[in-house]
């Protein structure tokens, strides 16, 4: 098998602006097959002045004056830079440190902030959100997409792929929701008949103040969500026990826990 090469040296299209989308040409590199151009990657650009990249971004940075000569308004020393180009399976907060730079206003990932907007305006009356299965291919040409840093619409996207997506990019975090340091300090060291008493809840609601900032915005966007959700059990039949049961293990769960990752695009 060849090996494919991204040749950053051949982008067309990125002629006039300061950010936008531009072809990466892929060729075959074998030495038993002649070269040639197999297709493309589109990337979307961002050209920032010199001295304003981002310690997060540092690494993404390519210095190629190729590029940057063809570019309107690139000054000496200005970097190429591509956005976010993994989403799902990303620390929450590196996802969000990266992704200020097209999304500065955003207390949430992008991909979150959409799934959550189309549940809620669309998929709050929806039967059995979050616990019947999506489409597996559409799951994974979604999440292929935001990977790749598009724009992506959700607007006509059904609604239980929506839901399905949103368990996938939770249960993929490398840190849950409710971080491992907080199952570790406020829910494993307590017996089944202690957690959920009164002092427990006390402690419980403390507690949860003290975890990243990010964690804490993602967890409060999704409990508003669930809460409207179950608050239109009579009609979804989504009642908070059923929304327990098919969030709460994409939330929290133990340092020695993994998914089958075969498996997760199902709602389960």
């Amino acid at each position: 098998m060849g090996q494919i090469v991204l040749d950053i040296g051949k982008m067309v299209g990125c002629e006039g602006t300061n950010s936008g989308s531009a072809w990466f040409p892929l060729e075959e590199r074998n030495p038993k097959k002649p070269e040639g151009v197999l297709g493309g990657v589109k990337l979307t650009f961002h050209v920032l002045p010199a001295g304003q990249l981002p310690p997060c971004l540092q690494n993404e940075q390519v210095q190629t004056r190729d590029i940057l000569d063809g570019i309107k308004g690139a000054a000496p020393g200005a970097a190429f830079v591509s956005p976010v180009t993994k989403t799902f399976g990303e620390e929450l907060m590196e996802l969000m440190e990266k992704q200020k730079l097209r999304f500065p206003d955003l207390k949430i990932p992008v991909a979150c902030h959409k799934m959550i907007e189309q549940i809620l305006e669309r998929g709050l009356k929806e039967e059995g959100l979050f616990r019947l299965a999506g489409g597996l291919s559409t799951i994974n040409g979604l999440r292929a997409r935001f990977d790749a840093g598009e724009d992506v619409d959700l607007s006509s996207t059904d609604l239980h792929d929506i839901a399905c997506l949103f368990k996938l990019f939770l249960r993929e975090m490398p840190n849950p929701l409710m971080p491992f340091a907080f199952y570790d300090e406020n829910i494993k060291p307590f017996a089944p008949s202690i957690i959920g008493t009164d002092d427990w809840m006390e402690s419980f609601k403390f507690a949860l103040k003290k975890i990243p900032n990010v964690h804490f915005e993602l967890l409060r966007q999704t409990s508003e969500m669930l809460s409207k959700i179950a608050a239109n059990s009579e009609v979804n039949k989504m009642t908070v026990s059923n929304l327990v049961i098919c969030l709460s293990p994409n939330i929290m769960w133990e340092r020695d826990r993994s998914f089958n990752m075969n498996s997760s695009s199902k709602c389960g």
